[in-house]
């Protein structure tokens, strides 16, 4: 089995998560605004995860 063969599964399922999530995260603000959000609100619920990710950057080393 050559390199690109055994890296074939592994290239499908990071391009259907990746599909998938920016599929979630493009209709997120309108499912949160129908639960009756307000901007400033799904401006916070949208800002967690980088925030968690540059939080969580140094501890990523240990």
């Amino acid at each position: 089995m050559t390199e690109q063969q055994s890296l074939t599964p592994l290239k499908t399922l990071l391009f259907a998560f990746h599909a998938t999530n920016t599929i979630i995260i493009s209709y997120l603000p309108v499912y949160l605004e129908g639960k009756g959000l307000t901007g400033a609100q799904i401006g916070w619920v949208l800002a967690v995860g980088p925030l968690a990710s540059i939080i969580a950057q140094p501890f990523g080393d240990i």
